[in-house]
């Protein structure tokens, strides 16, 4: 199953939903989904906001390669 850091990895490098549904083999609606799920338990209102307080909380630690 596809796990919402999975999610917040791929959003971390900039990919759009349609990009994020092909590198994980999902749908762009299930990208949308996950993302409606992230942003609801971390009480933001979009992707920068949610990458942004992922990090805060020590859910989601950016790779080298994600990390700005």
């Amino acid at each position: 199953p596809i796990c919402e850091i999975q999610i917040l990895d791929k959003l971390s490098q900039g990919l759009s939903d349609k990009q994020i549904a092909v590198r994980l083999g999902i749908t762009p609606h299930g990208v949308r989904y996950h993302l409606k799920h992230i942003y609801a338990k971390l009480n933001v209102p979009g992707r920068t906001e949610a990458r942004t307080r992922a990090v805060q909380l020590g859910i989601f630690r950016p790779t080298p390669a994600t990390a700005h």
